[in-house]
């Protein structure tokens, strides 16, 4: 398992953190959580996934971790701050596969999410007026879905609260004719690095679309859930109940 991740490593502690000025847990590749790029790296490679779609780029510390790491793969990333969209278009200038729009995220997505046989999509625009979830989900027809920033039921993992709307399970209810189960990191999974980020961590969620091997069920870093267990979910039914496997819950502080 190492082996598999010593580019991992290497890449990430490289990169400057320069979103610790704003950032929770002053900024890194994927807030400075390496088991966050572990598992991003098992299902773009497991995947086979031919391009990066990152939205929310602000100052670019995860954008020029995945230009670096993954050279051989386009990756297009965006924000709809100009400033931040300029400043992570010049840092990663250096590098041919990289493509930094200014823009609304979902209409990023629903352009180029598409033109891809099945791309990795990191979903980080939780922020401003509009929360573009809804309209990234449904703009893509195949490909992985990662959402930052996710509800996983344990209070050592942060998430997103958007004008009383939790970014978490019930955001993917309304897309059960696509999605029919979805990932989420283990907080118990035995990782090949430790995580030298002490402060805020997020939960994520993994979703697959369309036509793929579920790979995910494959390794013990993700956790399986099943749309059918939203829908119980709001009937009274316990989150865990249908949750492989099932692990300790408990409400954000």
């Amino acid at each position: 398992m190492f082996n598999n991740y010593v580019e991992v490593y290497e890449n990430f502690y490289r990169i400057r953190r320069l979103g610790a000025n704003r950032l929770p847990g002053d900024g890194g590749p994927f807030g400075f959580d390496i088991h966050a790029a572990i598992m991003v790296d098992y299902a773009i490679r497991k995947f086979s996934c031919d391009a990066i779609i990152e939205t929310g780029c602000f100052a670019g510390d995860t954008t020029e971790y995945l230009v670096r790491k993954y050279p051989d793969l386009t990756v297009i990333s965006c924000d709809i701050v100009e400033d931040y969209q300029s400043f992570t278009k010049e840092r990663v200038s250096f590098a041919k596969n990289a493509t930094v729009l200014h823009g609304s995220s979902n209409d990023i997505v629903r352009e180029y999410a598409n033109k891809f046989k099945f791309p990795f999509l990191y979903l980080d625009a939780h922020w401003y007026e509009y929360w573009p979830i809804d309209d990234e989900i449904s703009s893509v027809d195949s490909g992985i879905l990662c959402i930052d920033d996710f509800d996983i039921k344990n209070g050592r993992y942060g998430f997103d609260v958007y004008k009383g709307r939790t970014c978490g399970p019930e955001i993917l209810r309304p897309f059960s004719d696509k999605i029919k189960k979805f990932y989420t990191n283990n907080p118990e999974a035995t990782m090949p690095f430790p995580c030298l980020q002490p402060a805020r961590r997020s939960g994520r969620a993994f979703v697959p679309v369309g036509k793929f091997k579920d790979f995910f069920a494959e390794s013990q870093m993700f956790l399986q859930h099943s749309i059918d267990e939203i829908a119980e979910r709001a009937n009274g039914v316990s989150f865990e109940t249908n949750t492989q496997p099932v692990r300790q819950r408990s409400e954000r502080t």
